[in-house]
């Protein structure tokens, strides 16, 4: 120590200071380099602690250093990032612009101690997921003014930006919610404006929403429906709610209205005062036209099915009920309205077959149509009627019922059974008709039905008896001649009408002699027929097919030559049996008698030979004498018989025989040639007779002699109702007569050959 001082004494005052300021200098160098490594350290430990994100820079903006959070957030590796620049590692391509900028901004302000920026980026995380930085740089300049280094502070702001792009969804997706509403969401201020309206104003009424929105809605709705909507407001705004929507109408920009039905709530403040009311707003237009629609179909239904011709009624599918009928079911079915409403139709015997309703009610279930089906029904009466049913299933208050329509269709089944039985029989005799019979010949034209016979038969007479006693006469034959073909042939022959007067049999089976059996038998019958006031007979052949390659048609054309070749040999004894049974009839049906008819004949023989008549004309008179009055076998039995006097109406159909035996005249070769002599026995000789009226020598000779000769027997022999007149009577009343009643001429003849002269008398 003692040389230490020694050696301190030896150095001069300025050696010291100088030693001083050198220890000071190195004093101090050895402080700020203590301090900046201090500074380091505390650095190091802040980076290493901290939670934050934080990067050092120089002052061009390469990192320099990172804390540990870093490393944890962020999936580089820092190792390859340390001395990247901070805009080229970290910064979105967005900001690395600015970010240069931010730099080079800093040269320009050299003095400032301090310049912030901030950016916002996406980083990736060790696990893959993105996290939002938001971050502050700040650069430092040191004493000297030169930028020192910058700090850059990075904030993890994820969840504040997930739930800011969160809020924006939500916010789109509520603004496409009121906007593609199915309707029209708006709100209202207390005193009825629009605050706010969504699109699906404009979709519906097709006006812009910036037209509507601040306009008070009693602008926008129709004036009679102010009143209704204004107290719904009051009402929502006062109460807070409302129990139902409200209805009105909205005019749209084509000038028509639509129906809106709305309803919502009033929003309060803390205190409970409406501040506007939020409502939803559906277009009911169609609805409700719908609706009236509805209402029209069930006035039309209810009127129709009141109204309808055809049975219709409304049942409860499962046990039958009725719940309604209308005024056809009623007159049809024979029940009152209150008979039935109520009961089952099973119980009311309706249905004839009941499986059939269950029948329908299975089809309904099983989506399968009940259409035109045919039904037997039973009226209240009992009376059984067909029926056309068609159905459907409705729904009544979540009860299954059925529809039902029935149209009574027994007249159109009768007329269809008519129809049926036209096309194979003949209406008038019941007979198969000639169609049936082909088909039955094309079926039964076999070897197997070999031997097959025809008979064939011709009415005769039957269009006299259609001229003198009608056609009801000549169908009543012609049915009689069906009847007796029918009685003598087997169950299995077919047995039709041919056409007009003609007949036809076919006998399968059957050999010549077994179908000429049955040809005789027909033929005694039918001279027993006696459906008409005179004798009729059949002309029949018979053909018989018995080998296969015979012709079915030939047979029948020679039982047809056969039949015409009977009729003519037939003829001449029919003739003369027909003029026997013409007198018989008439000598039957008037008060003509035999001897009437013999006794006539002299007296008229007698005259016609005083006048010269040849012998073919006195032929014609005698038949005349006999035959004149025979239109009398038409004329009633009533009127011939009745006692009293005629009425009009009885002398008119009197005044008909001689017409009528005109046509029998004119209908026979026998009598054709008095028929007009039969037609004109009745006129006058002063023309004042019937039935033409003609006079004088127009009525023909035969006639004005028949007509002495009647009346002289009658007055002579007298009449039932008439008592014979003396010959004193006879003369005056022929004498009286003559040039009025009987040509003048013949009377004075009938008087000299008939011994009533004068001289005679006296």
């Amino acid at each position: 120590m003692n040389s230490s001082k020694e050696r301190n004494r030896g150095v001069s005052p300025q050696a010291w200071q100088s030693k001083i300021d050198l220890e000071s200098m190195r004093l101090a160098n050895r402080t700020q380099k203590e301090q900046l490594r201090e500074e380091r350290l505390l650095n190091a430990a802040i980076l290493a602690a901290s939670n934050e994100l934080i990067l050092f820079c120089d002052h061009k903006g390469r990192i320099l250093r990172h804390s540990h959070a870093c490393e944890q957030m962020m999936s580089h590796r820092w190792e390859e990032l340390k001395g990247s620049y901070i805009w080229d590692s970290l910064l979105c391509p967005g900001d690395i612009e600015r970010a240069k900028a931010f730099f080079d901004r800093a040269k320009s302000n050299k003095g400032a101690l301090i310049l912030k920026d901030q950016y916002e980026t996406d980083w990736l995380d060790p696990a893959g997921d993105i996290r939002y930085i938001s971050w502050t740089i700040t650069l430092f300049w040191d004493d000297s003014g030169e930028t020192s280094y910058a700090i850059c502070v990075g904030t993890d702001v994820t969840g504040q930006h997930m739930m800011e792009q969160t809020l924006q969804e939500n916010k789109a997706s509520l603004r496409s919610i009121l906007h593609n509403a199915n309707g029209i969401i708006y709100t209202l201020s207390p005193d009825g404006r629009f605050l706010f309206i969504s699109r699906g104003w404009t979709d519906a009424l097709g006006q812009e929403i910036s037209e509507v929105r601040g306009q008070s809605f009693e602008r926008l709705i129709h004036p009679d429906d102010i009143p209704v909507c204004r107290d719904f407001l009051n009402v929502a705004m006062t109460t807070g709610k409302t129990h139902k929507p409200v209805e009105y109408r909205v005019k749209h920009i084509d000038g028509s209205w639509r129906w809106h039905s709305s309803s919502g709530s009033a929003v309060t403040d803390k205190a409970g005062n409406p501040e506007y009311y939020v409502g939803l707003a559906v277009d009911i237009t169609e609805q409700k036209s719908a609706v009236a629609a509805h209402r029209l179909s069930e006035e039309r239904f209810s009127k129709a099915f009141n109204a309808s011709p055809a049975t219709m009624s409304i049942s409860v599918m499962e046990d039958s009920r009725y719940i309604d009928v209308n005024d056809s079911f009623c007159r049809v079915s024979g029940y009152k309205r209150e008979e039935i409403l109520g009961k089952p139709s099973l119980e009311l015997g309706f249905w004839v077959d009941t499986n059939q309703r269950q029948q329908v009610v299975n089809s309904l279930l099983n989506k399968q149509p009940v259409r035109d089906m045919e039904i037997v029904f039973r009226r209240k009466s009992g009376e059984k009627r067909q029926g056309s049913y068609s159905a459907e299933m409705l729904d009544i208050d979540g009860q299954k019922c059925l529809l039902s329509i029935v149209t009574d269709i027994t007249e159109r089944k009768q007329t269809e059974a008519e129809i049926r039985y036209l096309s194979f029989y003949d209406k008038l005799t019941g007979l198969y008709n000639r169609a049936y019979f082909e088909e039955e010949l094309k079926r039964l034209d076999t070897a197997r039905e070999l031997p097959l016979s025809i008979i064939m038969g011709d009415v005769n007479g039957l269009k006299l008896v259609n001229d003198a006693l009608g056609h009801l006469h000549g169908d009543s034959l012609l049915v009689t001649a069906a009847e007796t073909l029918k009685r003598f042939c087997r169950h299995e022959d077919v047995v039709a009408r041919w056409g007009g007067d003609e007949f036809i049999v076919l006998l399968p089976g059957c050999d010549y002699d077994a179908a000429h059996k049955v040809y005789n038998r027909v033929k005694k019958a039918c001279k027993r027929v006696d459906t008409v006031p005179f004798q009729t007979s059949m002309s029949l052949g018979l053909a018989c097919k018995s080998h296969p390659e015979q012709d079915i048609h030939e047979v029948i054309k020679e039982a047809e030559d056969k039949m015409y070749r009977n009729k003519l040999l037939e003829t001449r004894s029919a003739r003369s049996r027909f003029i026997m049974s013409l007198e018989k009839t008439l000598w039957t049906r008037s008060h003509e008698t035999r001897e009437h008819c013999e006794r006539m004949q002299k007296t008229a023989e007698k005259i016609g030979h005083a006048v010269g008549l040849p012998d073919s004309e006195m032929d014609n008179l005698l038949l005349l004498a006999a035959l004149h009055d025979i239109g009398k076998i038409a004329i009633p039995n009533s009127i011939l018989e009745k006692t009293g006097q005629l009425t009009a109406e009885e002398w008119e159909a009197i005044k008909k025989h001689p017409e009528i035996g005109y046509r029998i005249g004119l209908s026979s070769p026998e009598m054709a040639p008095i028929a007009e002599a039969i037609l004109h026995h009745h006129e006058r000789w002063d023309g004042k007779g019937y039935p033409l009226g003609i006079k004088g020598s127009n009525i023909p000779l035969l006639s004005r002699i028949v007509a002495i000769a009647d009346t002289y027997d009658v007055m002579v022999y007298g009449r039932p109702y008439q008592t014979p007149a003396s010959q004193f009577e006879v003369k005056r009343e022929l004498e009286k007569c003559a040039g009025s009643q009987f040509d003048p001429d013949l009377v004075r003849v009938a008087l000299d050959i008939l011994g009533l002269d004068q001289q005679a008398l006296n």
